[in-house]
Parts: structure tokens; C-alpha cells; sequence
């Protein structure tokens, strides 16, 4: 199981060269498609299109919807960088040297 966490870990946080769609490939997305599709009527759309009875609920639910800014989506991407320097200082060499690749002594 802890290997598992390792190996997603390195999925999320490793280098674009070998994972091409890491966190910052996610924050690259988002911050090209914010407008769009994290718009309140980008979303009250997709809720409309799923619920038949979207109609009783819809106005309430969309009153409290967060709708996130360019600065709020760099703001996690920063925060994101000391859980990837924690993986890097942490857990990269494990990965490398003990879960993805047996090395023998």
C-alpha cells in the first residue's frame, strides 16, 4: 500500500520529461480554461444537463457557488510546490532506488 502512495506521488509531483501530465500540467489547464469552464454559467449548464430536476434546486445551489480567480488558481499552484519539494527531498530516491527499480547490493 505505502508503495502505491509512493508511485502516485511521483505521478503527481515528478518532472514533466517523464510525466507529461503532472500537477502542473493540471495547473497549466486551468489556468487557459478558468474562464470558461469554471464560470458559474459554465457550470449551472453542466448541472442542468445532469438533473432533470435542476429547476427546483439550481437558483439556491448556484448562490453559493465559488467561482475561482486567476490569482486564487496561482496561489495553490505555490502552495503545490512545497508538497512537491517534500517529494523530491522525501521520497524521490525511494522511488527511484527501491519501488520502481530493484537495485541490488
Amino acid at each position: 500500500m505505502e508503495y502505491q502512495a509512493i508511485l502516485t506521488a511521483a505521478k503527481i509531483f515528478g518532472p514533466r520529461k517523464t510525466n507529461p501530465h503532472n500537477i502542473d500540467y493540471l495547473f497549466q489547464v486551468v489556468r487557459e480554461t478558468r474562464a470558461a469552464a469554471f464560470s458559474k454559467d459554465a457550470l449551472e449548464a453542466r448541472k442542468r444537463e445532469r438533473s432533470a430536476n435542476a429547476v427546483e434546486w439550481i437558483g439556491d445551489y448556484m448562490k453559493g457557488v465559488y467561482v475561482p480567480t486567476a490569482r486564487g488558481v496561482k496561489r495553490l499552484h505555490e502552495l503545490s510546490k512545497r508538497h512537491r519539494k517534500t517529494y523530491e527531498t522525501q521520497y524521490t530516491d525511494v522511488r527511484n532506488l527501491h519501488v520502481a527499480h530493484n537495485v541490488f547490493v
